[in-house]
Order: C-alpha cells, then sequence, then structure tokens
C-alpha cells in the first residue's frame, strides 16, 4: 500500500510539474472574456426586460382602477340626479294640485251661484206648466261651458228669447231676471280675476333690457397683433453722379468723359437677399409696422480698359424700419398698402471703383448709418391665425450711399417678399 501511494504521489508531482510549466494561450483567455461579458449582458437584458413588464403590468392595474373608479363616480352622480328629480316631483305635483284646487274653489263658487237659481226657479213655478222643464233643463247645462269662455253669455242673453216662446208669466220672467243678473256678474268678476293673472305674468315675461354703455363697449374695436418672419429677393440698380468741376480741373475734359462713360457702361444692376422681421399692428383698416429689416446695395463691376477687374461691391445694412399702411379684408383675404422710412447700420462697408486716370483700382467706403424709403403692397391669405404674404417691395436710399471725392453714389431696388405671421 505504502509504495502504491508513493507511486501516485509521484505522478501527481509529475503532471502537476508539467501543467505549471505550460502557459495559457492567450486566444483561450479572449474567449473566455467575450463569453463572460456576453453572459453579464444576457443577466442585464434580463433584468431590465424583467423592470420593463412590472411597469407595464403596474401601469395596467392602476389604468384600470381609475376606470373602475371614474365609473362608479359618475353611476353615483347619475343615481343622485335620479334621487333629487324624484324628490322634486312631489313637490311640483303639490303645487299643480294647489293651483288646481284655488281653481276648482273659484268655479266652484260661481257654479254654486249659476245652480242656486234655476232650484228656486223650479220651486216657485206651478207644476203644471209646461215651461218648468225648459227652465230645469238649462239650470242642468254643463258648468264646464261657463267658465270656459264668453260664448255662455250669448246663451243666457238668447235665453229670454226661449223664455218668450214659451210663454212664461209675467211673475216669473222677473224672478228669470234676477237670476241671469247673477251670473253674469259672476261670470264678469271670473273674467276680471284671469285678466289680472294675464296682466302678472305678461309683466314676468317682459325682458330686461341692456344697458347702452355695456353695448357701446363692446362694439369698440381692438388692436390685433401680428409677428411674423419675411425673405425675398431684389433687384439693386446704382447711380452715380459726378462732380465735373473737380474731375476736369484733375483729369482734363477728355479723361472726365471716358471716365463717366466706364462707369456707366461697366458698373452693372446686382441682387440682394432681403430678410424681415415684422410686428403688425391692425385696427379697422389702419396698419402700423415695425421690426428688424436685412438688405443690401452695391453693383457688379466689370471693368475692361487699361486693365481687367470683374467684382462685385456690396453694402449690406441692418436697418429699424416704421411703415404706415392701409388695408381691406374680406373673409380669408386682404390687401394693403404700406409706406415707411428706416435707419440702418452698416455691416459691409468697403467696395472698389475705377479711378479718374482710368489706370488705376481704388477703395472706397460706405456710410457707416442711412436712411432709406420704402413702399409696399401686401397680399395676404388668412388660415386661422395664421398670414401667408406676398409684398412686391420698392425700396430707395434717402441720400448718397458712397462719397467719394469725385463721385456720389444712390441706390435703388425692386423685389418681392413672402413669409408667414401669426397673429396673437
Amino acid at each position: 500500500m505504502l509504495v502504491n501511494q508513493k507511486d501516485f504521489d509521484r505522478d501527481v508531482k509529475r503532471v502537476l510539474q508539467e501543467v505549471k510549466g505550460e502557459e495559457i494561450p492567450l486566444d483561450f483567455l479572449v474567449d473566455i472574456e467575450q463569453r463572460l461579458d456576453q453572459l453579464e449582458k444576457k443577466k442585464k437584458r434580463r433584468v431590465f426586460l424583467w423592470f420593463f413588464m412590472g411597469i407595464a403590468l403596474a401601469s395596467g392595474l392602476s389604468f384600470g382602477l381609475l376606470r373602475e373608479h371614474g365609473t362608479t363616480k359618475s353611476t353615483v352622480t347619475i343615481a343622485q340626479q335620479n334621487l333629487s328629480n324624484q324628490a322634486s316631483k312631489p313637490k311640483v305635483l303639490q303645487q299643480l294640485a294647489s293651483s288646481k284646487g284655488s281653481k276648482s274653489t273659484q268655479t266652484t263658487n260661481i257654479q254654486s251661484v249659476s245652480v242656486s237659481a234655476p232650484s228656486v226657479v223650479s220651486r216657485t213655478m206651478p207644476s203644471g206648466l209646461p215651461e218648468k222643464a225648459t227652465i230645469t233643463r238649462l239650470g242642468r247645462k254643463n258648468q264646464s261651458d261657463v267658465m270656459q269662455s264668453t260664448k255662455p253669455l250669448a246663451g243666457i242673453e238668447s235665453s229670454p228669447a226661449l223664455l218668450t216662446r214659451t210663454e212664461i208669466p209675467q211673475g216669473e220672467q222677473g224672478i228669470i231676471s234676477d237670476e241671469k243678473k247673477v251670473i253674469v256678474e259672476a261670470l264678469d268678476s271670473a273674467q276680471s280675476v284671469s285678466s289680472s293673472k294675464e296682466e302678472i305674468t305678461h309683466e314676468e315675461v317682459v325682458p330686461a333690457t341692456k344697458i347702452p354703455e355695456i353695448t357701446m363697449n363692446n362694439s369698440l374695436p381692438k388692436w390685433t397683433r401680428t409677428f411674423g418672419f419675411y425673405t425675398g429677393m431684389s433687384g439693386v440698380i446704382s447711380s452715380f453722379q459726378t462732380n465735373d468741376v473737380s474731375l476736369i480741373s484733375a483729369v482734363g475734359v477728355t479723361n472726365a468723359l471716358k471716365y463717366r462713360e466706364l462707369r456707366s457702361t461697366q458698373e452693372r444692376s446686382t441682387s440682394s437677399i432681403d430678410i424681415s422681421l415684422r410686428y403688425r399692428m391692425v385696427k379697422k383698416h389702419l396698419v402700423l409696422q415695425t421690426g428688424v429689416d436685412f438688405f443690401e446695395w452695391g453693383e457688379q463691376i466689370q471693368y475692361d480698359y487699361s486693365f481687367t477687374f470683374d467684382g462685385v461691391n456690396r453694402y449690406s445694412y441692418l436697418s429699424l424700419p416704421v411703415y404706415l399702411g392701409y388695408r381691406q379684408a374680406s373673409q380669408s383675404f386682404e390687401w394693403g398698402v404700406n409706406i415707411g422710412c428706416s435707419v440702418g447700420h452698416v455691416l459691409q462697408q468697403k467696395g472698389r471703383y475705377i479711378q479718374p486716370d482710368l489706370t488705376t483700382l481704388a477703395s472706397e467706403n460706405a456710410r457707416t448709418w442711412t436712411a432709406t424709403g420704402l413702399a409696399q403692397v401686401e397680399l395676404i391669405y388668412i388660415f386661422d391665425r395664421y398670414r401667408f404674404t406676398l409684398a412686391p417691395t420698392y425700396r430707395m436710399s434717402l441720400g448718397n450711399v458712397v462719397n467719394s471725392m469725385y463721385t456720389k453714389n444712390r441706390y435703388f431696388s425692386l423685389g418681392l417678399q413672402m413669409g408667414i405671421a401669426y397673429q396673437f
């Protein structure tokens, strides 16, 4: 046994020494790390999945409980309304019964008067006369016919004719006339009561008159305000003037004429990008506007004489405008005319021009501040609170934009702007 144990220990030591000597491959370690990372990601995904399912179940249960609570509330409110309606019905019935009772008491009083008279007649008249049956028939008429309208009066007024036909004795005619008077007086009193009730109800139905001051205040027009963004393109036309006295004295008549010809033929119009933010106020036909405008002045240059040069002079300005306008509106469309002016500060100032010697090119600066006039026609489509605008625009510089020793430049532009505005 000991020998076997020693051999076993020797083999184990040898195997352990061989294993210690070997190194674990790098690919094997990388593979193990990737698998461990995948296991961690799967665990995280499972946790997230269980968390999401728990939130979904909790939200579904809370939604169901809230819905049941809302339905129970609605049923309770309906039941309370039904109970209040049922409780109010006996009160209404009592009021109707009391009103009917008061009416019935009045009718019974009148009926008692109308019935008592025939009973007296039937007692006083002899039994052998045939007129007794006629009078008793008159006493047994329906009492409701007497109370409904004035028709019983006509019947009573025609009753003497019936009595005369039956040849009633003279003593009994006096009794009948007295009864007729009593019935007529009762009917008159009933009619007076009904007329007084109609007057009371008429007074209650009269609507309350409106105070004229309140209606005048509501009818006053109010300012409507819009804020919008507009953009477009315009064509810029340059116009310059020369100081002939100083120009001729500097370069002579020939060069002066050639200089003016080159400037007028080789300086062409250019285009400008126009951007505007407008705050607009409208009251009836009056329009007031202000905001911020961006526009450009300048020209395109193609000099070709003693030298060749191609370029564009651009003088950009940011201005604050004020416009006054008139407008007309009809349903979904509106048109208007605006005029105004603005004061702008230069953003890009430098430009280049040929000089009177016709051989050099020099830079010139535009003015730092400039005034501009504007005229505009607006065509507006109205949709809910939005205003879609298309506006032909004419702009001109008020004064010279570029001042040099020999020339002065002014500019005009004609363009089209479009934009959208929102009404507050």
